[in-house]
């Protein structure tokens, strides 16, 4: 069995692959307002869009991780080209969706907000939850 990780986009005729293997998830994190890669895709899944360089970053890394030969001047390219193709929230989804494919947040069926949980508090009512 294969595993697909990647999310193909098409920009200008070109299929390109959106993947995030753990150099990308670093890099985006390195970059990221927040520097957290996994409280940013939180915020996005949960429909709450970060800055529009957060959503660059998204893209870039995960561009970087599906091309690794692409440079930094032909990836802001293209991603001025995804945006004119789309739109920039759906380039962002496309990214989260990346992010989700990698693994890296596990079980993505699970409720959005147990990414954010605070260990000890119910993610769905933010209370404290009872010990044993």
């Amino acid at each position: 069995m294969i595993l697909d990780k990647t999310v193909e986009l098409e920009i200008e005729g070109k299929t390109y692959k959106l993947c995030y293997p753990m150099k990308s998830v670093h890099g985006a994190e390195r970059e990221l307002f927040q520097n957290n890669l996994l409280v940013t895709v939180a915020q996005g899944i949960n429909g709450l869009p970060p800055n529009l360089s957060d959503m660059y970053t998204i893209f870039k890394w995960g561009i970087k991780g599906g091309n690794p030969d692409f440079k930094e001047g032909d990836i802001e390219n293209l991603y001025y080209a995804a945006v004119r193709e789309y739109d920039v929230i759906t380039v962002f989804r496309m990214g989260l969706d990346a992010v989700k494919k990698s693994g890296i947040l596990g079980d993505t069926t699970k409720k959005p907000a147990a990414v954010l949980a605070t260990p000890g508090k119910d993610p769905d009512t933010a209370t404290e939850t009872p010990r044993s």
